[in-house]
């Protein structure tokens, strides 16, 4: 019984071996089936080193005088500016240079003296009225007075002509 007994189990020990063998086979055709629908992942590209942009050198703190120089100095670049560019706007404010600097008070709006006395230029008194006339240039109505002196004027020729 022995014997039987040993070879019943090296049946079973063959069989079980060959089954372990088909497993085997059976996940590596399964697996590769199952990676072959997977996309593969992509191979690591070498990327392109950019070369950095070299930075600008700082600019040294300046010392205290020297930011005072440089404000003096864009204040006057400012006002240069402002200079020309009332100069280019003179012709077209109807002012001309004055010949006296009147200084700052003057420049800000206060009045202006001019360098001709008023009373050496005399003004044209204003018109006592206003006469009124047509779109043709006619004056439509004439005083009472005027109107009287052509009647008058008028009267005299009339006269005259029947003798």
């Amino acid at each position: 019984m022995r014997s039987t007994q040993q070879a019943i189990r090296r049946c079973i020990d063959s069989f079980a071996d060959d089954l372990i063998e088909l497993a085997d086979q059976l996940i590596h055709e399964q697996v590769a089936k199952a990676l072959s629908r997977i996309k593969p992942a992509p191979a690591p590209r070498e990327r392109a080193v950019k070369p950095k942009p070299e930075k600008q050198p700082r600019r040294p703190k300046l010392t205290p005088v020297e930011r005072l120089e440089r404000a003096r100095a864009r204040q006057a670049e400012r006002a240069e500016a402002r200079r020309g560019e009332k100069q280019l706007a003179l012709p077209f404010n109807g002012q001309g240079e004055t010949s006296q600097g009147g200084g700052a008070a003057a420049q800000r709006g206060g009045r202006r003296k001019s360098a001709v006395p008023e009373a050496a230029v005399q003004k044209a008194p204003p018109p006592l009225f206003v006469v009124k006339r047509t779109r043709e240039g006619n004056v439509p109505l004439q005083r009472k007075a005027e109107a009287e002196a052509a009647a008058a004027h008028a009267a005299p020729s009339e006269n005259a002509l029947p003798s």
